[in-house]
């Protein structure tokens, strides 16, 4: 674990930056300074024991050069085996990337992030930090002391038929890792790409600040599924923060299954005429993790669509925070947005947070929102047990059905995905 305090880390990072790039990391920084450390009773905090991620508990930023872990090597080649386009990341920076020829042949490009902004300067300064700048100490740290990362950039008009994957790991325990990914599909693009955030279990206290800013160009389509099975000891703050231009569509699945503590705050802008975002989303903290979800559904243009169904199972002493807004901006009509979370509370002594929100702006739209709050229906529960099966199989039987509506709503990506999320479901059920 590299010793180097954070200024000494910017400016080993600010060495071999092109100039553009070095004055947004200082300003950034200068920006952390400045902004206040949250108390706690912010209303975007007031969830959140934030003692949990000051920067002193995670004082050293890991700069060495890591390798994969080897308990995620079989993992890494599962996931490069049948895709388009692949890329391990170790501690945040790129440890192997593979183009395969039909995405290379059609002009797609995956390279780290860090040569990315040497070799296509205008493409990278117009993107990065548009989507999630330094808002918060946090993001504003993230921005001034990312490292690694990748840009990964479809041409107009592509419809990759091979999905892009990618594994983010953590090697050595103990620091703060923060690291960005951009994605830009250009008019008329289509693509499928897969973010798995995974670790063992770490012997220390490890912060990992994954940002992800995605960018849609009219016409075109994104799948994005990301999936956290972080081991014990991270504490992740995560940004996915998508850019909907006319008639762009986005779809995405978030899985949160690991982590001490995991907070991932969602934010969609659907910014041109008839724009369409389908939000989905699957959470299963136990024992004492905790787990936050924040999504916005931000319409900005008339004729825009926004569907979002969040389901999470709580077991041990597990605790979840579910806080989503639709906002409907002044120039938004007709939009038509809805907004879900239900949950299934497994013991007495989980506990969920749930708070949907409407902030409209203007007539003539559509929204509604719902949350709930429960126990294993005793009905379906005593059916099932009345055909013979074990109280505990005919429970997880019916909390694996719970999550199969969230699962399937994945269109043609769905029955691979369904596999892979039913594996972890019964897992975390086999651990109560």
């Amino acid at each position: 674990m590299s010793t180097h305090e954070p200024v000494e880390s910017l400016d080993a990072l600010t060495r071999d930056d092109p100039a553009w790039l070095a004055q947004r990391r200082r300003d950034a920084w200068s920006r952390k300074l400045e902004l206040p450390y949250p108390t706690g009773r912010e209303e975007t905090w007031r969830y959140t024991d934030v003692e949990r991620l000051r920067d002193e508990r995670f004082p050293h930023p890991d700069l060495s050069e890591a390798g994969l872990p080897q308990s995620l090597g079989g993992t890494w080649k599962a996931l490069a085996q049948d895709a388009g386009a692949s890329a391990v990341l170790v501690n945040g920076a790129p440890a192997e990337i593979q183009v395969g020829p039909d995405l290379a042949r059609q002009g797609v490009r995956l390279l780290p992030l860090s040569r990315a902004a040497r070799e296509h300067p205008a493409l990278v300064q117009a993107h990065l930090g548009r989507l999630v700048g330094p808002k918060d100490v946090f993001t504003a740290r993230s921005l001034a002391l990312h490292r690694g990362g990748l840009l990964l950039h479809v041409p107009a008009g592509v419809q990759a038929e091979l999905p892009v994957r990618w594994l983010h790991g953590l090697g050595t325990p103990g620091g703060a890792v923060e690291t960005r990914a951009l994605v830009i599909l250009e008019r008329d693009a289509s693509l499928h790409l897969e973010d798995h955030l995974r670790s063992d279990a770490l012997g220390a206290p490890t912060r990992i600040q994954p940002v992800v800013e995605l960018f849609l160009a009219p016409g075109a389509r994104l799948t994005y599924v990301g999936l956290q099975t972080w081991g014990a000891g991270v504490h992740q703050l995560a940004h996915i923060h998508a850019h909907l231009d006319r008639d762009a569509h986005f779809t995405s699945l978030l899985g949160g299954f690991g982590a001490d503590f995991a907070r991932t705050r969602h934010r969609v802008i659907l910014a041109g005429p008839g724009a369409e975002a389908d939000l989905l989303g699957v959470y299963f903290p136990t024992g004492e993790q905790h787990h936050e979800l924040w999504t916005e559904q931000q319409h900005l243009a008339p004729h825009t669509r926004s569907d979002l169904l969040y389901k999470g199972a709580l077991g041990g002493a597990g605790r979840a925070v579910y806080y989503g807004t639709i906002q409907v901006g002044p120039e938004a009509r007709r939009t038509d947005a809805y907004q879900a979370n239900r949950n299934l509370l497994l013991s007495e002594a989980s506990r969920v947070d749930t708070n949907p929100q409407l902030e409209i702006e203007t007539n003539d739209v559509r929204c509604t929102h719902g949350a709930s709050v429960g126990q294993v229906d005793d009905a379906q529960l005593f059916y099932l047990m009345s055909r013979g099966l074990p109280r505990p199989e005919a429970e997880r039987l019916l909390v694996v059905g719970f999550f199969s509506e969230v699962l399937s709503r994945l269109g043609a990506a769905a029955p691979a995905h369904e596999d892979r999320f039913t594996a972890l479901i019964r897992e975390k059920l086999n651990t109560l």
